[in-house]
């Protein structure tokens, strides 16, 4: 009985995972960075494309894939770099969508998942703000 548990929740998640994939598809643009120790000020785009993850900032160009748990309080968001020191780790973190804003905050690859989206960067973490291009 707990196993089917299991897997019924397991088949919702990953509905409402798609759906939230779906809604953030596209090119975004940052309107907003702070990073914790970092530079004040980042100019580029992020485009969702199902799970895959292209960021364009500044003359360089990351790739990486992300997964989402819209389930949890606040949302959750993973990003798994494709190049760059922590290729092929985990940064936790977590987001809220809201129309035509994204919001994220995530962690460095050997930091705890943030806890809110509110105030400052908690140390190891950055916010970046972004807004669907038109």
């Amino acid at each position: 009985m707990s196993l089917l548990l299991v897997l019924a929740l397991g088949v919702l998640v990953g509905a409402d995972d798609k759906k939230e994939l779906e809604q953030i598809k596209g090119t975004w643009n940052i309107t907003g960075f702070e990073a914790d120790g970092g530079p004040p000020e980042m100019k580029g785009t992020f485009t969702f494309n199902g799970r895959d993850l292209a960021i364009k900032a500044g003359e360089r160009d990351h790739k990486g894939t992300i997964a989402l748990d819209p389930s949890k309080t606040p949302k959750e968001i993973d990003v798994t770099p494709g190049d760059g020191p922590d290729a092929g780790k985990i940064m936790k973190g977590i987001y809220s969508l809201n129309k035509d804003e994204l919001k994220l905050c995530i962690a460095h690859a050997d930091k705890d998942r943030p806890k809110s989206l509110d105030g400052k960067p908690e140390a190891g973490t950055f916010i970046v703000t972004l807004k669907r291009a038109k």
